[in-house]
């Protein structure tokens, strides 16, 4: 199999693999919140205090995107919210009760659901893979436009 081949493969079943991730979602029983609002209560529990600020930063998405996602969670008393200490116009967002269980039953769907998927690897073949995939994560903090499309970095304008 020629290279762009083997890259072809390997970004398809990249791709449907990240998809299964987010089919577990689904799957969960009287789940009430949706990617985006399990994916922001997971990094505020993990990461309480947290500015919103912060929260949108981890996320990957600018201020305004997570502001119906925090209205949401607060709503179901998920994430509340208390001054910053240190700068008292600023508020800080930190889990409720309510939002530490949700946390929990989210974690034990989802692990479940990939012990399922996973249990096609040996220990050792899941050891390979993740030292695998955390390689390609640390590899990814290039700046996408410094890279070409061919996969070389680019040089600068010529002049």
């Amino acid at each position: 199999m020629a290279d762009q081949d083997v890259l072809e493969e390997l970004v398809m079943e990249v791709e449907r693999f990240v998809r299964l991730g987010w089919r577990w979602r689904a799957k969960a029983e009287n789940a009430p919140l949706n990617g985006a609002e399990i994916r922001a209560l997971v990094i505020v529990y993990r990461h309480s205090p947290i500015s919103a600020s912060a929260l949108a930063e981890k996320m990957g998405v600018g201020r305004p995107a997570t502001s119906s996602v925090l209205k949401r969670l607060k709503d179901l008393r998920y994430v509340g919210q208390e001054n910053d200490p240190a700068d008292h116009r600023r508020h800080l967002l930190t889990v409720t009760l309510e939002g530490q269980m949700m946390v929990d039953q989210v974690r034990a769907t989802r692990r479940a659901i990939w012990e399922q998927h996973l249990k096609a690897l040996s220990e050792s073949d899941q050891q390979q893979m993740l030292k695998l995939l955390q390689k390609v994560s640390n590899s990814a903090g290039a700046e996408p436009s410094k890279i070409s499309p061919a996969g070389s970095r680019r040089q600068g304008p010529s002049c």
